[in-house]
Formats: C-alpha cells, sequence, structure tokens
C-alpha cells in the first residue's frame, strides 16, 4: 500500500531515525569515558522523551479519527496490543494519555519540541484538569501558557503541586474561593475512581495497584507505618538478628508485610464478611498421593495460580484453609478437619501463656501472630495447647520444619515444663542451645 502523501515525509523520517538507531555501533562505547557516557544517557533521555510525546501525539489523531476500526475493523487499544504486543492496560493507558492532552495545544507544542518531558505533560494536563470550570477560556489559555513555563523548574510531582499557586497568578481576586471548589471537585473525582486492582503476574506474583482518596489512604499508610516501627524494633533485639542467612528486609519489603499482616489479622479476629453464613476460605488443591509429602510439594489454587511450598505450609498452618484432596479423576475425597487450627479459647490461652511471639527478642503481640504446630499436621500432630506456640509472620518461616532437621536451620521444640524454645543453627551457636524468649523468665508473667 502506498503511503499517502501527507504522511509520506513523516514515515520516511522515522524509518530513517530508526534505522540509524538500530546502526549503532554498540562497541565502539567501551573505552568512553565517564562525560562522554553521561553525554550519551542526556541524547538517548531527548530522545525518547521526543519520541514518546510523537507516539502520544500520533496515537490521539488515530484515536479520533476512528483509524484502527475503520482501517482494520476492531479499536485502537486492541490493534495496539495485537499489532506491537503491548499489554492491553498498557495501551489503554496510551490513549487516555493521548485524550488528556487533546485541548491543550500549548502543551503539546511543547512537547513535541523536546521543551516538556512527557511525564511532565501528563502532570500539567492533571492539573488543568483540576481547575474549577468558573475559570474562563483566557484564563485557562493563560495557565496553560504558565505551567509549560513551570517545566523548566519542576519536575512531574512539583508540577502536580502547583494548583493552588497557578489560581493566585491567573485569577488572584477569586484563587481563595476558586481553590475551595477546586478541592471539593478533587475530592468528588478521587471517591469516584478509587479503586484496587490485583493482577498475577504469571511468574508467582500479584501486583497490587490501587488508588485512594488521600485523607483515608493516610489512615492504612500510618496503620503500616506503624507496624513497620514496631517490627524495626523487635529487629534491633532478635535473635536472629546476627544469622547471615536470614535476609534483610528492605523498607518496601516491610510494608509488603505489613499490609499482608492487615489481611492475616482481619481473618483471624473474623473480620472479613462471609457469604451463606460461612467465612471466606482459600481453597488449595492437592493430589492425595501428594499429601504426605505436602511439606516439599506445591499447590494449586482454586484460581488456578501455583502456589509455592513455603506459603502453602504457611497458609496451611494459621489460615482458615481447607486441604481439598483429590482423587484419581480430580473425585473429592475430604475438604478437611474442622480441629486443625486453633479455636478462639485456644488463641486466647496461647496469648496469655505466650505473650506474643516466642522467638528471642522479638515483641510483636499475640494478635499479629499464628498459631505453629511443634509437630506439623501432615505428620500426625495435633491442635492441642501443649503443641501450639506464637510465632510472628517474620519468624514463623524461619522455624518451619523442613524434612531431615538441618542443621543450618532455625528449629521450635517445647522445653520439658511446657516452654516454647527455639534451637539456633550451628553457624551461629555451634552448641546449638535452646533458647527462649525473656517474658518467659519474668517471674510476674509466669506466675
Amino acid at each position: 500500500m502506498e503511503d499517502h502523501p501527507q504522511v509520506g515525509a513523516t514515515l520516511a523520517t522515522l524509518a530513517a531515525a530508526e534505522e540509524l538507531v538500530l546502526g549503532l555501533d554498540h562497541d565502539e562505547r567501551r573505552l568512553a569515558r565517564p562525560a562522554d557516557r553521561l553525554a550519551v544517557v542526556d541524547a538517548c533521555v531527548r530522545l525518547a522523551a521526543v519520541v514518546e510525546s510523537l507516539l502520544v501525539e500520533v496515537v490521539g489523531e488515530a484515536e479520533r479519527a476512528d483509524a484502527a476500526r475503520i482501517a482494520v475493523g476492531c479499536g485502537l487499544r486492541a490493534w495496539l496490543a495485537d499489532r506491537h504486543r503491548l499489554n492491553p492496560r498498557h495501551a489503554g493507558a496510551l490513549i487516555k494519555r493521548a485524550e488528556a492532552l487533546r485541548s491543550l495545544s500549548t502543551v503539546r507544542a511543547a512537547a513535541l519540541a523536546g521543551e516538556v518531558a512527557p511525564a511532565q505533560a501528563q502532570a500539567i494536563a492533571s492539573v488543568l484538569k483540576e481547575l474549577p470550570e468558573e475559570l474562563a477560556g483566557a484564563e485557562r489559555e493563560q495557565a496553560e501558557a504558565e505551567m509549560v513555563a513551570f517545566a523548566g523548574e519542576f519536575d512531574p510531582s512539583g508540577l502536580s503541586q502547583l494548583s493552588k499557586h497557578l489560581l493566585g497568578v491567573v485569577a488572584p481576586e477569586k484563587a481563595e474561593a476558586l481553590e475551595e471548589a477546586r478541592l471539593a471537585a478533587q475530592e468528588k473525582r478521587c471517591r469516584r475512581e478509587r479503586r484496587v486492582t490485583f493482577t498475577r503476574d504469571g511468574v508467582g506474583g500479584v501486583r497490587v495497584n490501587a488508588y485512594l482518596p488521600v485523607g483515608e489512604a493516610e489512615i492504612l499508610i500510618s496503620q503500616l507505618d506503624a507496624r513497620v516501627n514496631a517490627v524495626l524494633h523487635a529487629q534491633r533485639a532478635a535473635l536472629d538478628r546476627g544469622d547471615s542467612l536470614v535476609a534483610v528486609r528492605t523498607a518496601a519489603q516491610l510494608r509488603a508485610d505489613a499490609l499482608l499482616e492487615l489481611g492475616w489479622f482481619a481473618a483471624s479476629q473474623g473480620w472479613a464478611p462471609g457469604a451463606d453464613g460461612d467465612r471466606p476460605r482459600v481453597l488449595v488443591l492437592l493430589y492425595y498421593d501428594h499429601l504426605r509429602a505436602l511439606a516439599e510439594q506445591h499447590g494449586l489454587l482454586a484460581s488456578g495460580e501455583d502456589i509455592a511450598p513455603g506459603d502453602l505450609r504457611r497458609l496451611l498452618v494459621e489460615a482458615d484453609v481447607l486441604p481439598v484432596v483429590l482423587g484419581g479423576p480430580s473425585e473429592v475425597l475430604d475438604l478437611g478437619r474442622g480441629n486443625r487450627y486453633a479455636d478462639a479459647l485456644q488463641r486466647v490461652a496461647l496469648a496469655l501463656r505466650d505473650g506474643g511471639c516466642v522467638f528471642p527478642g522479638c515483641d510483636m503481640p499475640p494478635g499479629w501472630c499464628h498459631a505453629h504446630h511443634t509437630r506439623g499436621w501432615r505428620d500426625g500432630g495435633g491442635t492441642n495447647l501443649g503443641e501450639l506456640a506464637l510465632y510472628c509472620r517474620h519468624h514463623h518461616p524461619i522455624v518451619e520444619p523442613r524434612r531431615g532437621d538441618p542443621p543450618w536451620r532455625w528449629r521450635h521444640q517445647m522445653g520439658a515444663d511446657g516452654v516454647p524454645e527455639v534451637v539456633p543453627p550451628r553457624h551461629v551457636d555451634p552448641t546449638r542451645t535452646p533458647r527462649r524468649h525473656q517474658r518467659f523468665r519474668n517471674p510476674r508473667l509466669r506466675q
């Protein structure tokens, strides 16, 4: 198909640019000086910004012309996903970015000229969208020009925070009233657009994407930060602090663990709503022949996702999980036993006896702990008070038993007097002398 005269020059230029970039000799940079390397990075960033801005522009043109539906019989989002193997969400976001800039000719021109980066253009569009409807056309044009000028000083985050200042520049006599109207509209929009999505990545993880109103999100943030601070405090004195084989958790990992702990806590307290009078449950599909070797096997969630052995063991120990045992042709043979998990009275007794996580040096409270079986359920252990001990989310997998009890792992046991103990690995203590949490040595707590 011949190129249309009006786009032939554009296609030729893009093809030439692509050929030039693909033809670069990458070996020539092996001995480059640091300053030269930075110059190459600088040039690539500028080029990528201009090309991305052009992409957003032409995507907007194609969407407004309904080009994909007319030419190939499907929407632009579907065409982008199929033609270029984009994630459909990514393709949709690209179209939304173009639509957000549709009426902002000054911003688009600056982006195509390389004066405004793509992320800055999106931030400017967000700010201008939040402007009250009361602003006249001339004032809106002035606001757009001001924001483009601000792009020379502020990054996208900084630009996003200029709403109030912008109103003071373009409409100083009514800035306060307009700001109140803007904040009210912003609150309404945020509540309308609030969302939480879960996307399985296919390699064992789930991506959580959330958009929440800032005031209510702050409550969640403060709860997570409080848990992180508590964990950091506990880590300073925990016995495993000097164990090089125990992974050190980053701040982001601590926040992730805190969020998961909130879920565990809600489940353990029965806060989660039920269906047909029953609590929400996780079904783990296992074949009967694998049940005895559960510690070394992986399971399959009802959603079709595989679950790793470590996660499976922790789910089966504490969460309200029913093992679905399958026979030959997927025949359901058993849905588990009701006495596998510590009941409410046992949890109260464990809280009184253990006072929290029993790992030496840890001060996680009982409500944030799992009930750990001294002898695993799969190995014939019972859900009796004398065979249970409380461990927090961090220390529970550390003492989870492994086949053969390797000497490089921490191990849980119950002392002769019924007090939970932790046996250090050989590289931490060559004698592997059992340790007890200091709260068990406090006479007031042992009365």
